[in-house]
């Protein structure tokens, strides 16, 4: 077997064994198949259009696919106080972790949640839904979810909300 040493900080240079072996069965299983941690390259914040969400709304990638077989697509979104989406639905169901500020997710039947900081939101996969950061305050979620076969049908989008919608009237 051919590993290589690695020291993990602060361990007074304890070496680490890292080796990685083929799951594969139709592979040679004494071949390693050696596989690269990395530090993901910075993608810039980007504003969210305005066809999909109204008010100031940005985005921050985490992690997007890196192979094929890949789905899931995780993102820190920043909402203005106000801002908000459009009704929309996920095809694989989406969660959604707030770590700032104070949310608002409303259903087609006028429901509407206010979430908090430390707390995940799960909404089922075609539940159409919108969210927004509650009035006077910015929000900060983490956006989780698995993309369709066809990265563009993920997401259906629909009309902007109404103030009364937001509202709860």
């Amino acid at each position: 077997m051919n590993t290589r040493n690695r020291y993990s900080p602060g361990s007074a240079l304890k070496p680490v064994v890292v080796a990685d072996y083929c799951p594969d069965r139709s592979v040679d299983h004494h071949t390693e198949v050696r596989k690269t941690m990395n530090i993901e390259p910075s993608v810039p914040t980007s504003k969210n259009p305005a066809a999909q969400f109204a008010g100031d709304v940005w985005l921050d990638p985490i992690a997007l696919p890196h192979e094929p077989d890949q789905t899931m697509v995780i993102a820190t979104v920043r909402f203005a106080p106000g801002a908000r989406t459009a009704w929309h639905s996920h095809k694989h169901g989406q969660y959604l972790r707030i770590t700032q500020g104070v949310a608002r997710f409303g259903g087609r039947d006028g429901t509407i949640i206010e979430v908090h900081p430390g707390q995940t939101l799960y909404t089922p996969p075609g539940e159409e839904h919108w969210h927004a950061a509650a009035p006077g305050c910015f929000m900060e979620h983490i956006a989780m979810l698995q993309n369709g076969e066809d990265p563009t049908t993920t997401t259906t989008w629909g009309e902007h909300i109404t103030d009364d919608e937001y509202n709860g009237n």
